[in-house]
């Protein structure tokens, strides 16, 4: 492939996708210099969907190469941009520019030899009448393997997956394959748009994919020649059934006062606007006409209530308006077996003839098994209503489920001819449906219930004394703690179980409502305990049948789980402790001693047992909980007794068989396993866990309080140093003060407030200390105004270490470098040295002076190379590193003797990650240390001299 091939298939591309190339190769150009390696180019091209072979490759390095592996894309970006636009049109602005489009044209696909390309043509007609009748996309199918969105899949994927009938043949399938592969890949979109009949001049591109459908003129429902007005009611009838239409609504806004009556014109726009429905009826003057003299007045009005009234005799009114005025009117209920449209006869005799025999084997077929088929196609029924229908695919679908006949696609493409609905272009199945079952009863209008199963009415449930049998009730009281047991054991919502009875939430139910919930959520309970229940919630002022108050009895139930139903509006409420819960409601329905066979002499004999076994526990340091724990992997608590002498013997605790059983015993519950839990905690009684997330949050409050009281005991300062500071972070950082501070003055009166100046120094990452906040505020303090800061004096002195300011005003005036003096920040490290800190710093820096003099010596070329702003700081690592380069430093020398050192010369320590030190005082203290030992050095030698003479 040449490199203006390449270019002309990247410019198709492009256009297509409505990309600029130039973004993609700007990501591995991050100098812009205009050159990406070949395999960066490559990987750029692969990014908008085209794959370059090494061939490829070597012929665009010989275009555009721009040095050793390298190629300048920016020319290569100006071939494939001139498809969008032409360079310097504002030098030559009459110069036609043509559209994209127009320049760049989709690859077509096609076969030289006319033979091969008519045989792909009814090879694709009959894909695409496939693909049609179920329903199929080729871009649905093909696109989870196209990842990268361009229309292309391999080779393999394209045949494995092309959506071809069952007998469809081979060399066929083949042919497809191959008219569409290029280059190993295969364009499933050029495939998708050529069965979706679109032109082969239309763009390869997905939102051109979509076939628009084609217009249809919607069919009428029956004959609209009669001018018979019973007729016509009943056309009228059928067209609003259809249509789901009430025509009062059209009638409703040209009668403003609602006296009933309309003029004529009024009544024919009307009526013409409520039949202008997809599907309605189309009624000439002369059926208007009719209308109108059936409903006239004497005063030449119309009655188009009562025209409303009749014709919606066929919905759900009734006999009066909208059953307002007569609610218990009987609803006519109309089969709509007798009002489904005629199915189509074919206009081919051969077609009807094929289709009548199909529907003969199928009615024979119906009969021979007993197939309801109504409820199937229900089913695929989206939308309410009998004279709906199902896709042409869902009834291919359903015939093959329902029928489990043999049916060739042209059979059924026959019979969706026949029953198509040309105003949806679905398929008609309820007139289907009729022709194939005599004896189908398909359901009315209002009816589905009776299909669907019927609805209970309150009238359905049991009164209160035909719950249970006429024996007495059992004792509530036992009966609510059993249930409330039962809740807690098994974590379950009451009100769950009991509010689907009140649709309404009126807070009342039926007692049958009430006992069959009850019954739902604890089927353990008798007729006798439902009944004393029902009766303890009985509401003698609730209106009859509902005479429970379930919510009085979810409110019991629920509230141990939760204290309250209205936990948004108190969400600070404490929540009850559900483990204690827990064992309250299992004591309270706890056996008692005589009920599990002890006596006293076994309780004493319990007694020592148990703490025979907290001996063993403390002594031996036992695990009593590990073996149980593991035996209950849920932590229900209980176990059986097999099970509990199993766990207690892997404890190591000796007790002997007897005392076993008497423990099984004791904590036995009513069900027959025992309570394990109860068990530990009478032999190791649990202690309280503190807390480490409010053990840390204490330890964090004290850590708090520890550091404001030091910011606050300390002092301030001078106002000078806090602002030498401020100037060295500032030039450091390259921070602009006045973008902070204006935020706080729109006005720009050039002060804010006090804790306005506080918050802008504190979004500029300045640390300063509330007394060095203070000092600062009391300095820049605005006249007759104490609560103002004066920013715009503060930032004056502050860019002064910028250089120097107002040159506007003074244009002619020489600018002078800022110079930090770094005494103020050594001199106030001075003050806070201690004396041992300042004997450790003289004696280090003496035996420094004392190497260097000896050796010759200088620091200053090594400590610059590491000070690239030329600003006399280094960090303390690179410091250290320099004096051990030069043999001033090694592992002898104490920590602390060096941290005295750097102590000395450390400039911004607020806000720094790692303070620098000033090595140019250190070099000038060396360097005077240096001349005092020489001239030491110079007086014992003169002094020995003279000595000597």
């Amino acid at each position: 492939m040449t490199v203006e091939d390449i270019v002309k298939r990247i410019q198709s591309t492009v256009v297509l996708k409505g990309i600029r190339i130039n973004e993609f190769f700007k990501d591995f150009d991050r100098l812009r210099s205009g050159k990406v390696t070949q395999t960066q180019f490559v990987r750029c091209i692969g990014q908008v969907g085209i794959y370059l072979s090494p061939k490829d490759v070597k012929n665009i390095y010989k275009k555009y190469g721009a040095g050793t592996d390298t190629i300048g894309y920016r020319e290569f970006v100006d071939d494939i941009d001139s498809v969008f636009t032409t360079k310097g049109l504002e030098l030559m602005p009459t110069l036609h520019v043509h559209h994209a489009q127009d320049l760049v044209k989709p690859e077509l696909f096609h076969f030289t030899d006319p033979d091969q390309e008519s045989v792909y043509v009814e090879a694709r007609d009959q894909l695409a009448r496939h693909c049609h009748l179920f329903g199929l996309s080729i871009k649905t199918i093909y696109f989870g393997f196209d990842y990268t969105n361009n229309g292309w899949v391999t080779r393999s994927q394209f045949e494995r997956n092309l959506p071809v009938p069952p007998e469809f043949p081979e060399n066929l399938k083949w042919l497809i394959v191959d008219r569409f592969t290029r280059d190993g890949l295969c364009n499933y979109a050029a495939l998708h748009k050529e069965v979706e009949g679109h032109r082969s001049e239309d763009p390869l591109t997905y939102r051109h994919t979509l076939k628009k459908p084609e217009l249809v003129e919607h069919a009428t429902i029956t004959a609209t020649s009669t001018t018979d007005y019973n007729d016509l009611m009943k056309a009228l009838q059928l067209t609003f059934l259809k249509t789901h239409v009430r025509p009062l609504e059209y009638f409703r806004d040209y009668d403003k006062l609602r006296t009933s009556l309309i003029t004529k014109n009024q009544f024919e726009c009307g009526i013409s606007l409520a039949c202008s429905a997809p599907g309605g009826l189309r009624l000439s003057r002369a059926q208007v006409q009719v209308l109108v003299d059936n409903y006239k007045t004497d005063e030449d009005k119309i009655k188009y209530r009562q025209f409303c009234t009749e014709v919606d005799n066929m919905l759900y009114t009734g006999k009066a308006d909208d059953l307002v005025s007569d609610p218990l009117a009987e609803i006519p209920k109309i089969k709509a077996k007798d009002f489904t449209v005629n199915a189509l006869i074919l206009p081919d005799e051969e077609e009807e003839g094929r289709a009548q025999e199909l529907l003969a084997n199928i009615t024979k077929r119906v009969d021979q098994r007993g197939l309801d088929l109504y409820p199937h196609f229900r089913d695929f029924d989206r939308r309410s209503g009998f004279t709906k229908g199902v896709t042409w695919p869902q009834f291919q679908r359903l015939l093959d489920l329902t029928l489990g006949m043999d049916l060739s696609e042209n059979d059924v493409v026959l019979l969706c001819k026949k029953y198509n609905n040309p105003a949806t272009g679905h398929i008609n199945y309820v007139r289907f449906i009729g022709d194939v079952d005599d004896l189908v009863n398909i359901p009315t209008i209002g009816d589905d219930e009776e299909l669907y199963g019927r609805t209970l009415a309150r009238k359905d449930f049991k009164t209160l004394n035909e719950i249970a049998p006429a024996d007495e009730m059992s004792n509530v009281d036992k009966t609510l703690k059993k249930i409330k047991h039962y809740v807690v054991e098994k974590s379950l919502r009451v009100m769950e179980a009991l509010r689907d009875f009140d649709p309404l939430r009126k807070g009342f139910i039926t007692p049958g409502q009430f006992t069959r919930g009850l019954s739902t959520l604890a089927p353990h309970l008798t007729g006798g305990e439902l009944k004393a229940v029902a009766h303890a919630y009985t509401s003698a002022n609730a209106p009859l049948p509902t005479t429970i108050d379930w919510r009085r009895f979810v409110k019991d139930m629920d509230h141990m789980h939760v204290p309250s139903h209205k936990l948004e509006s108190t969400p600070t409420i404490d929540l009850h402790d559900f483990d204690a819960i827990r064992r309250q409601v299992a004591n309270d329905n706890a056996m008692s001693l005589e009920d599990k066979g002890l006596s006293e002499e076994d309780r004493e004999v319990l007694d020592i047992c148990l703490e025979s076994i907290r001996d063993q526990a403390l002594q031996l340091r036992l695990s009593l909980g590990d073996p149980f724990f593991a035996a209950d992997p849920i932590r229900r608590g209980k176990l059986p007794p097999e099970k509990f002498a199993r766990c207690l013997d892997m404890t190591k605790a000796n007790v002997f068989p007897e005392d076993i059983e008497l423990l099984q015993k004791y904590y036995s519950l009513a069900n027959g396993e025992v309570d394990y839990a109860s068990f530990l905690r009478d032999v190791v009684p649990p202690q309280k866990e503190e807390s480490l997330v409010e053990q840390t949050i204490e330890n964090m409050k004290q850590t708090l309080q520890i550091r404001q009281a030091r910011l606050e005991d300390e002092d301030g300062g001078d106002v000078e140093e806090v602002l030498y500071r401020i100037k060295i972070q500032v030039v450091d950082r390259r921070i602009r003060l006045e973008e902070h501070f204006r935020g706080f003055d729109r006005l720009r009166k050039g002060y804010i407030s006090k804790p306005n100046f506080r918050s802008a120094i504190s979004m500029c990452n300045i640390g300063l200390t509330p007394a060095e906040y203070a000092a600062m505020e009391v300095k820049y303090a605005v006249d007759d105004m104490p609560d103002k800061f004066n920013y715009n004096a503060f930032t004056k002195d502050v860019n002064h270490a910028f250089g120097t300011v107002d040159l506007h005003l003074n244009p002619t005036k020489e600018p002078e470098k800022y110079k930090a003096p770094t005494n103020i920040e050594i001199d106030a490290h001075l003050r806070n040295e201690t004396a041992e800190q300042v004997k450790m710093r003289e004696d280090f820096l003496r035996q420094i002076a004392q190497k260097t003099r000896l050796r010759g010596i200088s620091l200053i070329d090594d400590l610059e190379d590491y000070d690239k702003f030329h600003n006399g700081t280094v960090t303390i690592s690179q410091f250290q590193r320099v004096l051990s380069d030069v043999g001033l430093f090694d592992v002898s020398i104490p920590e602390q003797q060096f941290k005295a050192l750097c102590h000395k010369y450390l400039v911004g320590l607020r806000d720094v990650a790692e303070p620098k030190l000033h090595y140019k005082s250190f070099l000038v203290d060396v360097d005077n240390l240096e001349d005092l030992l020489h001239q030491e050095s110079s007086k014992s030698s003169w002094n020995k001299i003279i000595a000597e003479e």
